[in-house]
């Protein structure tokens, strides 16, 4: 800004330059309102052409959106394109903004790639020599490329870019908050795809489905991916993304034969990213630089095989921020990346042996692991069982700064120690891979505990991005209890019998009293049922000896009766404890209480 006015300055660097050989500042075109702004300024080489063009409001209609310069001497000068007035729009509301520019296949042809918030997004082409003009008072020709009966995309945002030569084309790709064709997920991808030169059959003005259109239908393309960047070139076309189920930065070649993404992904690093950018050098060798995470050092990844494999990606740059990163390689192999701190704009060259440095990683970061065991349909810190219980897990999670992308493997013990002394180790419950985070449960316990407490410990190994760590020993406590257990006698009166139960801690028991029936099976009958004397259900709420008495069922009193009180039967004890259920039988012998004695 010049005097309150906003200038668009460049700066010519040739390969092995450490200062520009040309510069100027460049004044847009148009009588300006108090509000005129400049943005998504973009430069494009071709042939022996420089084309410098802006987006650009707050003038007069004619001569926004797109105003545009060339240079034909390699920069040293450039001169506005009819007057000033605009070469391009696609608006299609108030919405609407820029996302690029590109070399059109064919002769001396522009492209320029919109989206908006309200509406599908669109493209125009325009010729390089002698444009027409086309601008908010004049509009033009262009294609928008969403069926209406699609949903909207739903999120501002997308690159483009073009391929020449002998697959000519362009393709498109854009942001979506889970739209238009992903089943899941919430940060998305969709495409667009043209193929062939820009000429009156084959157009790209006119929207997809439109005869003699270049365009294919916007179609639905990656899911849980972000921060997408398009390039294309003798490799054919491909994507720098995030791929967020990993947290991974990678490379997705595009089948230009299928018209689809329907090929792998290919891992340029594990790590996620921001302000990517990808391109092509004559031979087909393809650059990505990319900001490491969130305002992160500066990356460049360098592939000799169309994409299928990547050196690096080393640290270009060291600086952090928001950077506002780009770059571009061309054809002879010489990149350059430029980005800006604060009101300052850098630039470093770089070729592709930038990108066979180490990569300077960060420290692992500390972690720490959270757990849960389980037994039968019980799961958490505590738990308690019976006697007779097999079958009890444990299993952890990884937590910390890069607890996502966590790997590794986790190593689980139980033990009768509350220290969780390797000598008092009564189960190895096994070493288990660690993924995304989590790991394998532990092999179950295989044979009963004695009753008792019993302390889990889990160890991680760490991986390069997460230093090892230990869960505490004590967090988690299996308790064995011992079973409810009866004494081998009982006491009966005409209407009740009275037994003793033991148990070690607050039970519920439930105890049926039996006898088999007096009639013997006939053959191939079935067995008759035993007869019920007396049942009942007590909640005892601490451990202990407890009396209990439980009420004679019509038959059992009758059959007391007959035999005078005197009778031997069969016990059915049935003990719960945390959802567990434990039984056991025994035989008992039940004699008439004695009666009490009154003192005259």
């Amino acid at each position: 800004m010049v005097g309150g006015e906003e200038l668009i300055g460049y700066c010519v660097l040739p390969a092995g330059a450490t200062g520009c050989t040309h510069s100027g500042n460049l004044t847009v075109a148009g009588n300006k309102a108090k509000d005129d702004h400049i943005e998504r300024v973009q430069v494009l080489v071709d042939g022996t052409t420089v084309v410098l063009l802006a987006n650009l409001y707050g003038v007069e209609e004619e001569f926004e959106p797109t105003q545009e310069w060339q240079s034909t001497d390699s920069g040293a000068t450039f001169n506005a394109v009819n007057g000033g007035r605009s070469v391009a729009r696609a608006t299609v509301n108030a919405d609407t903004g820029a996302i690029g520019a590109v070399v059109v296949p064919g002769s001396d042809a522009l492209g320029y790639a919109a989206v908006t918030a309200e509406g599908p997004p669109t493209f125009a082409e325009f010729p390089l020599s002698m444009p027409s003009t086309c601008s908010d008072k004049e509009p033009c020709l262009y294609a928008t490329l969403q069926a209406p009966s699609l949903n909207e995309l739903g999120n501002l945002g997308g690159v483009v870019a073009s391929q020449l030569g002998t697959n000519p084309g362009v393709l498109g790709v854009y942001e979506t908050l889970g739209k238009p064709g992903c089943a899941s997920g919430t940060f998305d991808t969709a495409y667009v795809y043209g193929n062939g030169e820009q000429g009156a059959t084959n157009s790209y003005d006119l929207s997809p489905g439109v005869p003699k259109s270049a365009w294919k239908e916007l179609t639905a393309g990656d899911c849980e991916a972000e921060y997408p960047a398009v390039g294309g070139g003798p490799s054919g076309f491909g994507v720098v993304e995030d791929d967020l189920t990993r947290g991974y930065t990678v490379y997705h070649p595009f089948d230009e034969t299928n018209h689809s993404f329907d090929t792998p992904y290919v891992t340029i690093a594990p790590e996620f990213e921001e302000n990517p950018s990808v391109s092509q050098d004559g031979s087909g060798g393809i650059y990505a630089t990319f900001s490491s995470g969130f305002e992160g050092e500066i990356r460049l990844a360098y592939s000799s095989n169309g994409g299928a494999s990547w050196t690096g990606p080393a640290t270009l740059n060291p600086v952090t921020g928001d950077s506002h990163l780009t770059s571009a390689v061309g054809s002879n192999d010489q990149g350059w990346a430029t980005w800006q701190v604060g009101e300052s704009i850098y630039a470093q060259q770089f070729d592709a042996s930038d990108a066979i440095a180490p990569v300077i990683s960060p420290p692992p970061t500390p972690t720490t692991l959270s757990s849960s065991q389980t037994a039968g349909t019980t799961t958490g810190a505590n738990i308690t069982v019976p006697d007779g219980t097999v079958g009890e897990t444990d299993q952890v999670a990884v937590a910390g700064a890069n607890a996502a992308s966590a790997s590794g493997t986790v190593t689980y013990g139980l033990f009768s120690s509350s220290s969780c002394a390797a000598a008092s180790l009564v189960f190895n419950g096994g070493t288990k891979t660690v993924t995304g985070g989590k790991a394998g449960a532990s092999a179950p316990v295989t044979s009963a505990l004695p009753p008792g407490n019993y302390y889990w410990e889990a160890t991680y190994s760490g991986d390069a991005h997460n230093n090892a760590s230990a869960s505490t020993c004590g967090s988690e406590v299996l308790t064995v209890t011992p079973a409810a257990t009866t004494g081998g006698t009982g006491t009966s009166t005409s209407t009740t019998v009275t037994l003793t139960i033991t148990c070690s801690g607050p039970c519920t028991v439930t105890i049926t009293l039996t006898i088999p029936t007096a009639s013997a099976a006939r053959k191939g009958k079935k067995k008759p049922k035993p007869l019920v004397l007396a049942t009942g259900t007590f909640t005892l709420p601490k451990g202990g000896t407890h009396k209990v008495t439980l009420r004679l069922t019509k038959t059992g009193r009758k059959i007391f009766a007959i035999h005078h009180g005197r009778l031997k039967a069969s016990l059915l004890l049935s003990e719960k404890i945390d959802g567990h259920t434990i039984l056991s039988t025994k035989t008992i012998k039940i004699t008439p209480a004695k009666p009490k004695h009154h003192k005259k």
